[in-house]
């Protein structure tokens, strides 16, 4: 694996979340909730063919994952703005979406650093780093508990009532 092949994967994360945050409008006609869960679903699907040897897998995996982490980022949004008072919305849309792109970026650096060094060294033997890219998994399970159990799709100020 060269360092082309690095950038590819990198890159296809980010268009990925291009293709998600531009297609997330249609897609979130379906509900906010239900398009959060799909997001989720795509993320673990998406998760999948990274754990394989070939790099071609591990871009289209790459691909498949920003796609969904750009549908959960418009659905957040939509999410908050809906659902929050006005005085709250530019706050907390700003720091969800902070949040966010911190993640994946967090996520970007240890994955990369999970590889294995040289990059010319046999990284099928290697087990850390097909771990660091299915970790999504869990918190796409999580996350999907949450909104099926715990997050509601009504204003605050119905809750609160």
């Amino acid at each position: 694996m060269g360092n082309k092949n690095i950038a590819l994967a990198n890159d296809a994360t980010v268009l990925g979340l291009m293709f998600g945050s531009f297609f997330a409008g249609s897609i979130v006609k379906i509900g906010l909730k239900n398009s959060a869960i799909l997001a989720n679903v795509i993320g673990i699907i998406g998760c999948l063919p990274q754990i394989s040897d070939n790099i071609w897998a591990l871009i289209f995996g790459k691909l498949i994952l920003g796609f969904a982490g750009g549908l959960m980022i418009v659905t957040s949004s939509i999410y908050i703005a809906e659902t929050l008072p006005n005085s709250a919305v530019s706050t907390c849309g700003t720091s969800v979406n902070l949040g966010i792109v911190g993640g994946i970026m967090l996520i970007s650096i240890v994955q990369s650093l999970a590889l294995p060094f040289p990059l010319s060294a046999d990284y099928s033997t290697s087990t850390s780093w097909k771990f660091c890219f299915t970790f999504p998994i869990i918190t796409a399970f999580i996350d999907i508990l949450m909104w099926q159990f715990l997050i509601k799709e009504d204003a605050i100020e119905k809750l609160l009532d």
